[in-house]
């Protein structure tokens, strides 16, 4: 579920029909609902629940989940334009493994995909999907990282702070983790001809 700015759009989720369809709860300028406005669907992009969803204010973003017919982690993702109600397909090249309850967030310029779990453990990592080019970077995963799936995420505007969810064994995870999620510098000194 997230906010607009004018209503609230729901996509995806379990349901008794699985589909990959979603709606937007149209406001009033009071903040009151108005009506419901389908979403269009993307054929061939399968139902899931459990995946990264984010807004930037005029596009949808939704990557990986949860297949709820398989049960299979999902690794793949699309962006849905509300201005001209047309779908994109996310390049895979790049992207994070497959993976279902993973944290994300929108930074202003790009979505990030942190943690979550497959079919047999929660991972570590993930990826940043930059919209203006449509291509992945690989988030770190190194120490002191805990691989967590079904946590919290909010984006301070300089890091990704990740709280609660479940690590290895089903364990519940109360600490909160900071991931400095900027694209790494490069310096370079000019040396002689």
């Amino acid at each position: 579920v997230l906010w607009t700015g004018t209503g609230v759009l729901v996509w995806g989720g379990l349901g008794s029909v699985a589909a990959a369809t979603g709606a937007v709860l149209v406001c009033d300028a009071n903040g009151i609902p108005v009506a419901w406005e389908s979403l269009p669907v993307l054929e061939g992009f399968a139902p899931r629940f459990l995946h990264v969803a984010a807004w930037d204010g005029r596009r949808l973003m939704v990557w990986g989940g949860r297949n709820p017919s398989t049960g299979a982690a999902l690794g793949d993702g699309a962006v849905l334009d509300m201005g001209t109600k047309t779908w994109t397909r996310m390049s895979a090249t790049g992207a994070p493994s497959a993976r279902f309850g993973a944290m994300g967030a929108w930074t202003g310029d790009e979505l990030l995909v942190f943690g979550g779990g497959d079919a047999n453990s929660p991972l570590l990592g993930g990826g940043a999907w930059r919209l203006s080019t449509g291509t992945w970077r690989a988030l770190p995963s190194a120490a002191p990282a805990v691989a967590r799936y079904q946590g919290l995420a909010a984006w301070t505007g300089s890091e990704l702070l990740a709280f609660g969810g479940q690590g290895a064994g089903g364990t519940t995870l109360g600490q909160l983790q900071r991931l400095a999620a900027s694209p790494p510098w490069h310096f370079f000194r000019k040396g002689p001809n």
